[in-house]
């Protein structure tokens, strides 16, 4: 009889060690091939380093502009291939050339006006009070091929060189705009923010063309809580329905004939639980 030696301890812990990760590998490819459900695709505006290709990258390793925001910003006086046509015939290569071409064909975005110095120093909440009025915007139209993603609710911006409203930042805006008395303004951004995951599928980092590629910490749930009751903006599903929240334009929840609506018969939006999230299944570019 031959006498065969048991196997030294390391060699049994790696022999189990790779049963152990065959097994995981192999569950783990499973997983991934289930499908995940379907999700409309979402046509995003192409952003500024697309639309003037060439151009964009130019201008911004030139350093034409101390802040890079600027022309990223910046509003085209025509149409894009029109201007690529341009910028490829008279060829500017210098920083000053390209400063005097980009004036020739686009608007440079200001910054936020500020109210003067007041004779007297307010108080801090008073001086926060004011600023709502100054920092509050309306888009619910964008310049053609401009950076800006419109909304249909006016919204509060950072102010400065941030000229748009930003996902997670606005949450902290809430809350003062909440404690001022504001909840209409706060309650405005909360129906802001859905329109954005209605089009593109997600709630950016910002509402401009190139933030479309990325989003911010989910925050989005916990703005729809903190909106007003008891008019209905925010409620619960009706028994017997799916779990999640509504936002309502007023009103309360109901069921009328299977179509989901709020009293006086104004739309209800229904949300999924990846949207109170501020994102859906679907990857951003």
């Amino acid at each position: 009889m031959i006498a065969i030696a048991p196997a030294p301890v390391w060699w049994r812990l790696a022999l189990a060690l790779l049963g152990v990760a065959t097994f995981a590998g192999a569950g783990a490819a499973a997983a991934e091939a289930q499908p995940l459900p379907a999700t409309p695709a979402h046509n995003y505006p192409s952003p500024p380093q697309d639309l003037f290709d060439g151009l964009f990258v130019a201008v911004q390793a030139a350093g034409v502009y101390a802040d890079g925001k600027t022309f990223a910003d910046a509003i085209p006086m025509m149409a894009p291939p029109q201007i690529l046509a341009d910028y490829r015939r008279e060829r500017p290569d210098t920083a000053e050339a390209l400063r005097s071409f980009v004036a020739a064909h686009f608007r440079l975005p200001g910054e936020a006006a500020t109210a003067p110095p007041a004779a007297a120093m307010p108080s801090i909440t008073a001086h926060i009070d004011e600023l709502w009025g100054q920092l509050t915007r309306e888009t619910t139209t964008a310049p053609p091929w401009s950076s800006l993603l419109p909304l249909p609710r006016p919204y509060v911006v950072p102010g400065g060189r941030f000229r748009e409203i930003y996902y997670w930042d606005s949450y902290f805006t809430m809350l003062g705009l909440i404690e001022a008395g504001r909840e209409d303004l706060a309650d405005d951004m909360v129906k802001d923010f859905a329109h954005l995951i209605d089009n593109y599928g997600h709630v950016p980092n910002g509402t401009r063309t190139y933030y479309l590629s990325r989003s911010q910490p989910p925050f989005f749930y916990l703005m729809v809580a903190r909106s007003r009751r008891p008019d209905g903006l925010v409620c619960a599903f009706p028994a017997g329905a799916a779990p999640g929240t509504c936002l309502l334009d007023a009103g309360r929840c109901g069921d009328q004939g299977g179509r989901r609506q709020g009293t006086g018969g104004r739309h209800a939006r229904w949300l999924s639980p990846q949207s109170l999230l501020g994102r859906s299944r679907q990857p951003t570019r």
